[in-house]
């Protein structure tokens, strides 16, 4: 399984960043087309009681790796 987390409130969707790897997204294509589970999902962090807790445990998974 393969897991991100998005620690902004009112996050609706996750995408990776491809000015970081062009490579991310075709990777985690594959690894769904083999079977790999993929998800993501957003938290929102109070440093103030230093608690966290879930916003969306089923955050839309963008992948354009065209």
């Amino acid at each position: 399984m393969l897991l991100f987390i998005a620690a902004l409130p009112k996050t609706n969707a996750f995408k990776p960043n491809k000015k970081g790897n062009l490579e991310i997204p075709k990777l985690i294509r594959r690894g769904l087309e083999r079977g790999l589970m993929v998800k993501a999902i957003s938290l929102h962090y109070n440093p103030k009681s230093s608690t966290a807790r879930p916003d969306n445990p089923n955050l839309i998974i963008e992948l354009d790796d065209s």
